[in-house]
């Protein structure tokens, strides 16, 4: 097999018919079903099931298509790195949304400080999303809070934080020490959105002890959800790490919730299959060396 059964393998793939990736690779549609044919054949596999028009990977084309990206990501990097060695060096890395803002600017400044001709791409994503972007090798690798589902990715430990609970001045929980997680669960909340690791914690956390919530707010954005809570409109989740300076100040108050399990680890995460250049294993040296 070649690389360019592979390349037709991927683009049927992603264009959900022959027909179509016929189109997107410049082919005849005869020739793109030769291909996948000629592909079946030689692993003595069905990759697709062919239902109304329409083609549906089975468990081996699924298992097959992992491979068939990184292949080809590799071969892609392997052009780049002899056609243009002294500008080779693209890394693409994802960060959740806490990540992105509490750690990664720094990583990136200490990586970029001793690799400065590297090009760095950087995507802030939820957990889930994150995720898929490493199945479909969209990223060498991801930083995240929360956990993945996915078999077929490496989770590695990297840091500790802790979701801190917060309201606004003019919230009449503001300066309670008292307050049980009962009395907590009554109040409105400010949440990320469903996929976020942050989210996830929490619902876990009120779920275990067993207690339900209001959401008030669901926002992709910490900004948005610490002005919530500083105008005293419900109480927000949010990483300690992200509203330290707002609790010292006295802008947010940070409510008691000891019983609630809000503690976690962020990881590095990536594919099992992926290889890591000497570039990428240097950035994750500067992830762990926080």
């Amino acid at each position: 097999m070649t690389l360019r059964h592979l390349k037709i393998f991927v683009a049927v793939v992603d264009a959900g018919t022959m027909t179509a990736a016929s189109k997107t690779l410049y082919m005849t549609q005869p020739s793109v079903s030769q291909a996948i044919r000629e592909l079946e054949s030689h692993y003595g596999a069905q990759f697709f099931d062919r239902i109304s028009k329409r083609l549906y990977l089975t468990d081996q084309g699924t298992r097959f298509l992992s491979y068939a990206r990184h292949i080809l990501s590799l071969s892609d990097e392997m052009e780049m790195a002899l056609a243009h060695p002294e500008a080779f060096g693209t890394l693409k890395v994802g960060a959740t949304l806490t990540i992105g803002n509490a750690l990664l600017p720094s990583i990136v400044h200490r990586f970029q400080s001793e690799f400065p001709k590297i090009s760095l791409q950087l995507f802030v994503k939820n957990t889930d999303d994150i995720e898929q972007m490493i199945i479909g090798n969209t990223i060498d690798l991801g930083l995240v809070e929360g956990y993945v589902v996915s078999q077929d990715i490496v989770q590695t430990p990297l840091a500790s934080d802790s979701l801190a609970l917060v309201c606004g001045r003019s919230h009449p929980l503001y300066g309670r020490t008292d307050i049980t997680e009962r009395q907590l669960a009554q109040q409105r909340f400010i949440v990320r959105e469903p996929g976020s690791g942050t989210r996830a914690l929490f619902e876990n956390a009120m779920r275990a002890q067993g207690l339900s919530w209001t959401p008030a707010w669901e926002c992709s954005g910490s900004d948005i959800m610490t002005r919530a809570a500083a105008e005293g409109l419900g109480i927000a989740v949010l990483s300690e790490r992200l509203i330290a300076t707002e609790i010292a100040s006295g802008t947010l108050w940070r409510l008691p919730s000891e019983t609630l399990n809000l503690r976690r680890q962020f990881s590095i995460v990536y594919h099992k299959n992926k290889y890591f250049s000497d570039i990428a294993q240097h950035f994750i040296r500067h992830c762990e060396s926080l």
